[in-house]
């Protein structure tokens, strides 16, 4: 019995130490919510109702989920269409405390860890729903979806989660093994630089567009009409930047983007009304020009770049990494479109070729990773003839090795015969 309590006690602090962690994240987005609503009602004059429903909508919106409200037709609006930098925020918050907080030490606390991370915002967000299904008359902040706040609660939490988590996530896995293959581990990497890669020139399209539509660009800034209005609006566009880039390495990717009657490609362009937001400016104006397919070098280039040297101990890891970073590197690229978009009221869905897209740079890695892989070679990286040498060498001592079971077989009949006739004979003496 002594000996069980001081098991306890010792459990006790290493437990400590992982539950406070796993509930912080969430508690602390919606204490910040809830700060950021009190101060705004505060400085607006505005009543007190709305104080729990904004703080309320606010978590949720970092989560991604679609805002639900009654808008000035009377009818239910949709917005979908939310800044991405603050979730990216909550992201890395997560990933940082899952990375900080659990160890390769104790599988067992790692699992209770996540097993709180992902527990605690989907009671967070079942709060949020039914005190936002309650109070549904009274003010014109709706409840949304079910299925839509618990899917976008979970995504969010378990990207932070596996981001953080990395190779420890196979403690959490039902039988898992117990490392992660090297070539998996490749072909994130592959993942990461490309994304990367993409972003970066992403970043840099949308940046110079919004300079050279710099008119556009300060004609929606004054929908502000005061000092406070257009750095309000100045601030919601640094909010979209991530938005802006995702759209803008699609756009060079060959995708396009597409609100309505609008659309917005290397190939053609017809921009006939757009959203009142400052980052609709970055996006292509007028006719489009031919040598704006010249940008379409830009996916290949960081194909090549991400690709040139891929690690492997043998050369079927080497295609398997490419393999595997093709396939994750279109779901991920597909499902950061549809994230990126989203429904923006009466005028309809903003979508980004999400399908189209994920199929070209799958299509790319395909061919210029397998190209690179069966032509470089490294300290770590084993070529196609030394494969192939390989494998002929290992046939041959297979076959050397068959051929000497084979004789070794037929020999022993030979044996237990010979041994059989001395002892026939001992028997007849």
């Amino acid at each position: 019995m002594k000996n069980k309590l001081a098991n306890l006690r010792s459990v006790a602090p290493a437990r400590k130490n992982v539950i406070l962690p796993a509930l912080l994240p969430p508690v602390a987005l919606f204490v910040l919510g809830m700060l950021l609503c009190a101060s705004m009602l505060a400085a607006t004059d505005t009543e007190g109702i709305y104080w729990w429903p904004y703080s309320v909508s606010f978590w949720l919106i970092v989560h991604q989920v679609p805002f639900y409200g009654i808008g000035p037709t009377g009818y239910l609006t949709v917005v979908g269409l939310l800044p991405l930098l603050p979730t990216i925020g909550y992201i890395a918050l997560l990933a940082l405390a899952a990375r900080t907080f659990t160890s390769d030490e104790r599988p067992e606390d790692t699992q209770l860890y996540a097993a709180i991370a992902i527990i605690t915002p989907l009671l967070i967000a079942l709060l949020s729903w039914v005190t936002l299904r309650a109070s549904a008359s009274e003010i014109f902040v709706q409840a949304p979806s079910p299925i839509a706040l618990f899917g976008f609660v979970l995504g969010t939490t378990l990207i932070g989660l596996f981001a953080g988590l990395r190779s420890r996530t196979l403690h959490i896995i039902p039988y898992a093994k117990e490392t992660f293959p090297s070539w998996g581990t490749e072909g994130f990497r592959i993942v990461g630089r490309l994304a990367a890669l993409l972003l970066f020139f992403g970043s840099v399209a949308a940046f110079v567009s919004l300079l050279v539509h710099w008119d556009l660009l300060g004609d929606v800034l004054m929908y502000g009409t005061t000092a406070a209005g257009i750095l309000s609006f100045g601030f919601l566009t640094l909010l979209y930047l991530p938005n802006m880039a995702i759209a803008g390495a699609i756009i060079l990717s060959g995708g396009g983007l597409r609100i309505g009657t609008t659309h917005a490609s290397l190939y053609s362009t017809n921009i006939s009304e757009l959203p009142a937001l400052p980052a609709f400016a970055a996006l292509p104006q007028g006719e489009a020009q031919w040598w704006w397919l010249l940008f379409l070098v830009v996916p290949i280039i960081s194909t090549i770049l991400a690709t040139k040297d891929v690690h492997g101990e043998t050369f079927p890891d080497r295609i398997k990494a490419i393999l595997f970073s093709a396939i994750t590197t279109a779901s991920l690229f597909a499902l950061g479109a549809w994230v990126a978009g989203g429904s923006i009221g009466v005028m309809g869905r903003v979508s980004m070729s999400e399908a189209l897209i994920g199929l070209v740079l799958a299509v790319w890695i395909l061919v210029i990773g397998t190209a690179t892989v069966f032509s470089t070679a490294g300290p770590h990286a084993e070529s196609w003839d030394t494969y192939r040498k390989r494998r002929a060498a290992q046939r041959k001592a297979d076959r050397a090795a068959a051929a000497e079971e084979t004789s070794a077989a037929e020999e022993t009949p030979d044996v237990e015969e010979a041994e059989e006739g001395r002892s026939n004979g001992r028997s007849s003496g």
